[in-house]
C-alpha cells in the first residue's frame, strides 16, 4: 500500500536502462516521497524526518478532564494532536538498507506510509543511540482536546512495513483501523496500545516478535502470520483478538486482570512451534548492479 502519488510499474531493460516509454529506475520520485538514503548521517536523516512530524501541544491543567485523576500525569508534557484528519497531503517515507542501524525517531501521522527498501525486514534496522533511547517509526496516542485526554480511537490512515526494530522500548504502534503494520521484526516488545489509551482495532501481518505482543486496551485486532519468540508472550487486550496462522510458545497467552471472572483456557489456544522453528523471510532477488529499485512479489502457494 503506497499513499504517495507514484507508481512502480516500470519496464526495465536487462542493461538497467529505461525503455523509451518506461519510468526511470530509480524512479524520479515526486515531492510526496521522502527517501532516507544510506549515505545520510543520523542527524541529516532526523532533520528530514522532523519536517514530517505533526503538531504538538503542552498539556495544561485547564486542558484535562478533572473527573479523570489519571490525566493529571499528562500536565506539563508534550503530545501530538490530531489536526490532519482530512488533509490532502500524502507522504511515503522510504529507508534505504544499510549496515548500520538508523538511530532516529519518526512519528507516523495521517496519510503516511513508512517502508524499508531492503529485500527483507533485516535490511533496514532501527536502534537506540547508546544511552539515548530512540523509537524508529512509531505511532503514539494523540491528545484529543475535545475528549480532554489521550486516545488512539482516531489514529487512522497510516502504515509501516519491512524493517527491524531493535530499540530497548520496542515497537509502538497504537492505532485504530486502516493502519496496518506488516513484515516487521520487533526484537523486543511490540506494543499495540499507548498507556491504556482507548484503541479500536487494526491489522498486523507477517511479523516476528521476540518479546511480548501487547494488546493492552486494543479490541478487534487481527494478527495474521505472526510469530512470537521462545521467551515472549501474548498479552491479550479488551476483546475480539483474532489470530490467523499465528505461531507462539506454549502457554504464552496472558489474560488481562479484568478477565478473572471469565472462562479462559482450553478453548483459547494457538499453534505452538517446534524447537527447530526458524523464520524464513523469503528473500527475493534484487538487482545488485547499479542503483535501481525492484519490486519483489511473493510466490503464492495453495494447500490442497
Amino acid at each position: 500500500m503506497i499513499f504517495a502519488d507514484c507508481a512502480l510499474d516500470s519496464t526495465i531493460t536487462k542493461f538497467n536502462e529505461p525503455a523509451e516509454s518506461a519510468e526511470l529506475n530509480p524512479p524520479q520520485w515526486p515531492e510526496s516521497v521522502v527517501v532516507i538514503t544510506s549515505g545520510m548521517s543520523d542527524e541529516e536523516a532526523q532533520a528530514e524526518l522532523d519536517k514530517l512530524q505533526e503538531d504538538q501541544v503542552t498539556v495544561t491543567d485547564e486542558m484535562i478532564d478533572p473527573g479523570h485523576t489519571d490525566n493529571k500525569r499528562l500536565v506539563g508534557n508534550k503530545y501530538f494532536v490530531p489536526t490532519k484528519h482530512f488533509s490532502s497531503e500524502r507522504k511515503a517515507v522510504f529507508f534505504e538498507p544499510r549496515e548500520e542501524p538508523y538511530k532516529v525517531d519518526l512519528q507516523v501521522g495521517y496519510y503516511v506510509q513508512v517502508a524499508g527498501l531492503g529485500a527483507s525486514a533485516d535490511g533496514v534496522v532501527f536502534a537506540d543511540d547508546g544511552d539515548n533511547k530512540r523509537k524508529g517509526p512509531y505511532c503514539p496516542a494523540y491528545f484529543n482536546e475535545k475528549l480532554k485526554g489521550l486516545t488512539t480511537l482516531d489514529t487512522f490512515w497510516r502504515s509501516a512495513e519491512n524493517f527491524t526494530n531493535k530499540t530497548q522500548d520496542g515497537q509502538l504502534w497504537a492505532v485504530s483501523q486502516a493502519a496496518p503494520i506488516r513484515r516487521i521484526h520487533s526484537v523486543n516488545d511490540l506494543n499495540l496500545n499507548d498507556g491504556g489509551a482507548p484503541a479500536s482495532g487494526g491489522h498486523i501481518a507477517n511479523a516476528q516478535v521476540d518479546g511480548a505482543l501487547i494488546f493492552g486496551s486494543q479490541q478487534q485486532f487481527c494478527s495474521r502470520s505472526v510469530t512470537v519468540g521462545d521467551s515472549g508472550a501474548i498479552n491479550l487486550g479488551a476483546w475480539s483478538n483474532v489470530f490467523v496462522d499465528t505461531v507462539a510458545p506454549e502457554h504464552c497467552l496472558k489474560a488481562p486482570a479484568t478477565w478473572t471472572d471469565q472462562p479462559f483456557g482450553a478453548d483459547l489456544s494457538l499453534e505452538t512451534r517446534p524447537a527447530n522453528w526458524k523464520v524464513n523471510w523469503g528473500k527475493g532477488t534484487a538487482d545488485q548492479e547499479g542503483a535501481s529499485t525492484t519490486v519483489n512479489v511473493p510466490k503464492t502457494t495453495v494447500e490442497k
